[in-house]
């Protein structure tokens, strides 16, 4: 899958050799200019989210961390506030680290991890070239970096079988990693809302807090739409679909929209706004919603199209793939 220019000319990433006096665990001895006292936390990259997994005292400027990575090198971020969920990003891995970093202006950097040296090289790389994900984990098959930017930034982009075939890819190295772990849970998802299965059933409130069911609608054509109204592709997006509800709702179709939303307002407004006249439910969960994790959602809008018995008749993520999904239903509307 062709996500942007072809990613070539990268080093493969030097093994790391054990010997006698590197540690079997991590140990982080840490410089911060923006803050000369304080506390430090080390968080781990949860997909969508990042957890606090330690923490350390900042004493003029200094702190030191402790650990054990038992599956190999893994994203971990670095903050001074316990509530940020955009901390400064690097690499950790089992030896010796030094690491500097500066808040104020979101700089970091990082000495000892051959991993967190890699991760930089391949986002420089993308930011000036363009990253095509499929070469790099073709060229780098035994790399945590490669693993956790699929898991991450684009396994949406894949449907289940092209999203195994990256997988399959992937050496036995890292079979027991976290990312392997959660690309395996993906694609178990996956599979259970794959083209042929039968939707899920969905009961969320609408605006009014009355519960609505996506298995009432059983008997019509439903687009069980994703989207939240602070997505701006959703809202670029709107447009064919609302074409497509009025050019097809006398035609046994109907849209069951799913939102994505963090409070009631906006998704109130934004339904208003844009006239979209069918059903609406959310949890107002954001990333957090269960639904998200029982239809394996990566990315919205995402729309799937279900036939009168529940079905899964196709899965789209633009308003191209959806437009052709209903011709192949309903014929040029």
């Amino acid at each position: 899958m062709k996500l942007s220019k072809l990613f070539l000319g990268m080093g493969v990433l030097a093994a790391m050799t054990a010997c006698e006096s590197t540690p079997k665990g991590y140990v982080i001895n840490g410089e911060i200019s923006s803050a000369s006292e304080g506390t430090v936390y080390l968080k781990r990259v949860e997909d969508k989210t990042f957890s606090i997994t330690d923490s350390a005292q900042i004493v003029n400027g200094k702190f030191t961390l402790e650990g054990i990575l038992p599956h190999g090198a893994e994203a971990y971020g670095l903050t001074t506030s316990p509530t940020d969920n955009s901390p400064l990003l690097f690499f950790l891995e089992n030896g010796k680290l030094k690491v500097s970093i500066d808040e104020e202006s979101k700089q970091i950097s990082v000495e000892g991890s051959e991993s967190d040296r890699f991760f930089r090289k391949v986002q420089e790389y993308a930011k000036q070239d363009g990253l095509l994900i499929d070469t790099l984990v073709a060229n780098h098959p035994d790399s945590p970096v490669a693993a956790y930017l699929l898991m991450k930034s684009y396994s949406w982009g894949f449907d289940t079988q092209g999203l195994k075939a990256l997988r399959d890819q992937m050496t036995p190295a890292l079979e027991n990693s976290f990312y392997m772990e959660q690309l395996n849970d993906l694609i178990s998802r996956k599979e259970r809302v794959d083209v042929g299965q039968v939707a899920p059933e969905i009961s969320l409130p609408d605006p009014d807090g009355n519960l609505q069911s996506l298995s009432s609608l059983r008997g019509k054509y439903v687009l069980l739409d994703f989207w939240a109204s602070w997505c701006p592709d959703c809202r670029r997006e709107i447009p064919e679909v609302v074409n497509a509800y009025e050019k097809l709702k006398d035609k046994n179709f109907t849209i069951f929209s799913v939102s994505l939303d963090r409070a009631k307002d906006p998704w109130v407004k934004a339904i208003g706004q844009y006239g979209l006249n069918w059903t609406h439910v959310s949890e107002l969960k954001y990333w957090q919603s269960e639904v998200v994790n029982q239809y394996a959602i990566r990315w919205i809008p995402a729309y799937f199209l279900l036939d009168p018995e529940g079905r899964i008749l196709s899965v789209s993520l633009d308003s191209d793939g959806l437009v052709k999904s209903l011709e192949n239903t309903f014929g040029a509307y």
